[in-house]
């Protein structure tokens, strides 16, 4: 009997954007192929995998350091001193991790590496001669130069990075694109498919269909109920947080990181969306048409292109991170319909299975 095909996804734990393309991507594999297997490398909670994957699909966890990117002291801020040591550690192939993550792919006999901007997964992919595809709307060497007169050891850590990701077999880039690459694939952005109807998604929220709700996220990164609590809301307003249960305080709806509601559908049913506007929100509001009130994070490389999507594709309003803070941004919704018959782009997650399975032949 032929075993299965079998795929070592290696996932950036940079927010909840990468794990959120990821699935996409993975979704549609499990459509093209039920048969594949999947063992995911990464910092990516296991609620995450358990959610946004078909019930069917076949998959392992490898708790794994497989990638820093930046890391942050809340959702607007980063700590550049603390992501260049883990950068020294995540590069150096000749520490435990590294030889750890040989172990797993060996054993699992893999037979192809999907990277979503790790460059950890395509060298390994390159030391044991495993096919390697990226995938990619930045890459962290491209990140990192905006970093060179802070700290000059960037300079280092994004040269050698460089290096990895050329050597990748297969590149897909996901609009939008920060740094287009010759030789490199193309497709739409990449989004989860909703799974409820907006009708299923009040009900679950306990709310009646005539009461329109904002969505507030902070791009994964899930702060306390008590954060909250001063803000003055016309309108309901949901906000994923560290609650353990859906919990109402007047017109505050605080609903669990892990709550047993797809995040799309969540978008899809609300008026319209607040927050830090990373890939995958931005991506998610353009699938479902809804309307953003966005902020952006300035001292990182990626928001002057993804604002520049917002403003080309969504009806966007910009708002400050101060703003989100105290509530002012509210001002702003009754700015903001959202438009009734408008198609998304088509996904670029069937775009690059397309691509994947022509180039490995499934």
């Amino acid at each position: 009997m032929k075993r299965s095909f079998r795929i070592g996804y290696f996932v950036s734990p940079h927010g909840l954007g990468h794990a959120s393309r990821a699935t996409a991507v993975i979704h549609a594999l499990h459509l093209l192929d039920p048969s594949i297997e999947f063992s995911i490398y990464g910092l990516t909670p296991s609620w995450f995998w358990k959610l946004n994957l078909p019930s069917t699909c076949k998959y392992k966890e490898y708790e794994s350091i497989t990638d820093v990117g930046l890391i942050q002291k809340g959702p607007f801020e980063h700590d550049l001193r603390r992501t260049n040591e883990e950068l020294r550690n995540l590069l150096d192939f000749s520490a435990n991790h590294f030889s750890q993550n040989l172990t797993f792919l060996s054993k699992e006999k893999t037979d192809l590496i999907i990277a979503d901007v790790s460059a950890l997964g395509v060298a390994l992919g390159n030391q044991l001669k495993i096919p390697t595809v990226l995938v990619e709307n930045f890459t962290w060497d491209w990140i990192y130069e905006e970093y060179f007169n802070q700290i000059d050891e960037f300079r280092y850590h994004a040269d050698k990075m460089s290096v990895i990701y050329d050597k990748v077999d297969l590149r897909i880039q996901c609009n939008p694109v920060c740094k287009p690459v010759h030789n490199a694939v193309q497709v739409n952005p990449v989004y989860r498919e909703c799974k409820d109807s907006i009708q299923q998604t009040y009900s679950k929220l306990n709310l009646p269909f005539e009461e329109k709700f904002v969505l507030l996220t902070t791009g994964g990164i899930s702060l306390p109920v008590e954060s909250f609590i001063g803000l003055r809301c016309p309108t309901k307003v949901v906000i994923p947080t560290k609650c353990k249960k859906l919990e109402q305080k007047n017109n505050l709806i605080f609903v669990p990181m892990d709550w047993q509601v797809h995040f799309p559908d969540l978008v899809n049913a609300s008026l319209c969306v607040a927050g830090k506007a990373g890939y995958g929100t931005i991506c998610e509001c353009l699938a479902t048409s809804t309307p953003l009130i966005a902020t952006y994070r300035k001292e990182f490389r990626e928001s002057s292109i993804l604002k520049d999507f917002v403003q080309s594709y969504l009806i966007h309003e910009e708002t400050a991170n101060s703003e989100l803070e105290t509530g002012k941004w509210m001002q702003k919704i009754h700015t903001l319909k959202k438009p009734t018959g408008k198609l998304p782009l088509a996904n670029g997650a069937k775009q690059a299975v397309k691509e994947i399975s022509s180039f490995i032949q499934l």
